[in-house]
């Protein structure tokens, strides 16, 4: 067995040996360190190298939760709320390669990563179905599809298969509150690619614009907290008077990137972490300039901390913005979610 050897602080966390942070540091499955973060409930599930996996942040414990058949590819793996099945987007390679069909599909499984199932089949050449959210009751999940133009659209469905209908239109990557009554949301400008964010009870209804374009020039991954009194997003850009001026950066955005293989050194512009109220007040900024290919996030169970996938690994931030601290090597290239 190789010896626990202990990760190089990152940089802008804090050192080992900090309150909240141990030294141990012990071996995840590939050979990389994970670090526990004591008083850290719950389980990451996360999608990388064809598999599922968890880390439990309060011991740095790894598992592969599920494996994957070869050449497909596992995106936005989503907990129901009693962690009992799981959602998530699957790619088939060989599909695409045979078909020339970039699309992808919903599947479920249980929990404790058995028994796969099919739940919803893209219904044309590329288009894309992923991001599942799932309702509290866990009797249906509201989810993105985006088609070969890039048209987007909220959709939801049972978790029977039935009852499939559309939710919001031109809207995308939607997140539910714990009480069930609201949805929070992206909408992308066909022109500017710039993307703003949007909050609507759960059936879209009292749609509300809270930011966007001109205060942020992309928005990613809005997850609401669960006391659901804020939501936390990835940006790039921001306020004038929170941030300097930055040249536009049209993201270009392609539903497929999380298939490609994380890089050691991130290319892309810098995103940083942010919450809001629901209605659109005192925003706040949690990281600086995070150099991330694929940035996602997630709140924790107890709203305490927000898990995100770095150009490093996996980190979590404080909800206040006053810790941020090292989880582990692995990529969650495909995404993640923080059950209890």
């Amino acid at each position: 067995m190789t010896p626990a050897t202990t990760a190089p602080p990152v940089s802008g966390t804090r050192a080992l040996g900090s309150p909240g942070v141990t030294s141990l540091a012990t071996p995840t499955p590939g050979g990389t360190v994970a670090i526990p973060l004591a008083g850290a409930s719950g389980r990451i599930v996360y999608a990388r190298d064809g598999g599922l996996y968890t880390l439990a942040p309060a011991s740095g414990t790894f598992t592969q939760l599920a494996t994957i058949p070869a050449r497909t590819y596992v995106g936005a793996p989503a907990l129901s709320p009693d962690g009992s099945r799981l959602a998530y987007s699957l790619y088939d390679l060989q599909r695409a390669t045979d078909k020339r069909d970039n699309g992808t599909d919903l599947y479920l499984m249980t929990g404790a990563g058995a028994d796969p199932k099919l739940l919803l089949e893209h219904d044309a050449v590329g288009v894309w179905l992923s991001e599942p959210a799932w309702t509290p009751d866990g009797n249906s999940l509201l989810y993105t599809r985006r088609d070969a133009r890039g048209q987007e659209s909220i959709e939801r469905i049972g978790v029977d298969g039935t009852g499939r209908k559309a939710v919001i239109q031109d809207a995308a990557s939607p997140t539910i509150s714990a009480d069930g009554q609201t949805v929070a949301y992206l909408v992308t400008d066909p022109q500017a690619y710039t993307q703003s964010l949007w909050r609507a009870a759960l059936d879209g209804a009292s749609a509300k614009r809270l930011l966007g374009d001109p205060e942020f020039e992309a928005l990613v991954s809005p997850r609401l907290a669960p006391d659901v009194q804020r939501i936390a997003f990835i940006a790039v850009g921001g306020p004038k008077e929170v941030m300097p001026p930055r040249k536009a950066a049209a993201p270009g955005w392609n539903p497929l990137a999380w298939l490609a293989p994380p890089t050691a050194v991130a290319h892309g512009v810098p995103y940083n972490i942010w919450t809001v109220k629901l209605d659109g007040s005192d925003l706040r900024r949690l990281t600086l300039d995070l150099e991330v290919e694929l940035p996602m996030l997630v709140w924790s169970p107890d709203g305490k901390w927000i898990a995100f996938t770095s150009d490093k690994g996996l980190e979590v931030v404080s909800a206040d913005g006053s810790e941020r601290h090292f989880l582990g090597q692995d990529f969650a290239v495909g995404g993640l979610d923080w059950a209890r």
